[in-house]
């Protein structure tokens, strides 16, 4: 095969200029992330925000080792994104979730943050109004939906919901931390060196650099729409469905496990997702019109954040030890393709061989009756 080497120099390039501007703002998120990781927020009945003391910083931990067994419990889950707390695709999640019987908490920003990576700053009152009208101007930086005080704005980064969230929310409502962090489903997808600026990648990151299990989901498409213009056989709750067979086949690795809230035992004893692990998940775009017309049509497949070609040792996937990357499953004109990538937060930029393929192959034994060949 001819390999193009004006075509190959300039990939070179571009790529080079992208690191150096990604190493750039990596230096200043940095600065504001240490800046703020000094503090940590509490909101009081007054609707006022105190700062923790180093001390009561440190008596906080999420991570989930000393949660015990509980047969017949329902999720309880805290949803973000950086499409806007508004955004039809989070609230039809919301929905279906809690229709299944489980709990669910949003905390997203209140307008599109899309591109913010991991970005972070305190939330403050509202310049303009929120987005669709959903919020008036001049509004205190957190808040809850007037319908529903589960649902809550925060008026700063994606990373800064769930970090809310998590400070604030899940204890307030909980009394604990939540089972798992969802982000998204992000209008637009989200793969390969696109994950380092999308906020709502790095949100489901800050999760699970805290201990607890989190999945960023993502659709290929850009129709962006309220959650008031929601209809039935829209195809946010194609993705919904979709991400909800994911959980199943998570919590239940033998099966597809029913999330109804019914009888059924749910084993919090191991770890939903292996440590400092992010899911990427990537789903075609839906419709009656595309080839993905319910959430059973998707096929779930394991997939490379970078497309790497790497041996991955894998024996029982595919017959093959090696992955596909994202980007060559999505660009797929027949059939109804979704991909699944595991991404260490410890290495996501460096590749550590031994780390990724001991991760990968955890999540292949729990995904596997999910998972088709790709």
């Amino acid at each position: 095969m001819a390999i193009n080497i004006k075509f190959l120099n300039s990939l070179i390039f571009s790529l080079t200029i992208i690191t150096i501007i990604f190493s750039h703002l990596n230096y200043l998120i940095k600065a504001d992330a240490n800046a703020l990781s000094k503090r940590s927020f509490e909101q009081n009945s007054n609707n006022q925000i105190n700062f923790l003391s180093p001390s009561e910083q440190f008596k906080r931990t999420y991570y989930l080792d000393n949660v015990k067994c509980k047969a017949k419990q329902k999720l309880k889950i805290l949803q973000g994104n950086d499409d806007g707390w508004a955004e039809a695709n989070i609230r039809a999640l919301y929905k279906t979730i809690t229709k299944l019987g489980h709990q669910s908490i949003i905390s997203s920003p209140t307008e599109n943050k899309s591109g913010t990576g991991k970005l972070s700053r305190d939330w403050k009152k509202l310049s303009k109004e929120g987005q669709y009208g959903s919020i008036k101007k001049g509004s205190e930086g957190t808040g809850s939906d007037l319908s529903d005080d589960r649902i809550w704005y925060v008026n700063a980064f994606p990373v800064d919901g769930i970090r809310f969230g998590l400070d604030h929310l899940s204890p307030k409502i909980y009394g604990s931390n939540p089972d798992m962090v969802i982000t998204g489903p992000n209008v637009g997808k989200n793969i390969g060196l696109m994950t380092h600026f999308s906020g709502t990648f790095n949100a489901a990151r800050y999760a699970t650099k805290l201990g607890i299990p989190s999945i960023s989901i993502s659709v290929d498409e850009n129709n962006r729409h309220s959650y008031k213009e929601l209809r039935s056989g829209d195809a946010s709750y194609i993705y919904a469905n979709a991400t909800i067979r994911l959980l199943n086949a998570l919590l239940n690795p033998q099966n597809e496990h029913d999330l109804s809230g019914g009888e059924e035992n749910i084993d919090f004893c191991s770890r939903i997702l292996p440590y400092n692990c992010t899911l990427n998940v990537n789903l075609q775009e839906a419709g009656q019109e595309k080839n993905c017309k319910a959430a059973e049509d998707y096929k779930f497949v394991l997939t490379s954040l970078y497309g790497l070609d790497f041996d991955f040792g894998f024996s029982e996937y595919c017959d093959s030890i090696r992955l596909k990357g994202e980007f060559e499953i999505l660009g797929r004109k027949t059939g109804c393709w979704a991909t699944i990538s595991v991404v260490n937060s410890e290495h996501k930029f460096k590749f550590n061989a031994n780390t990724q393929r001991s991760d990968y192959n955890n999540v292949l034994k729990k995904l596997k009756n999910l998972l088709s060949c790709p």
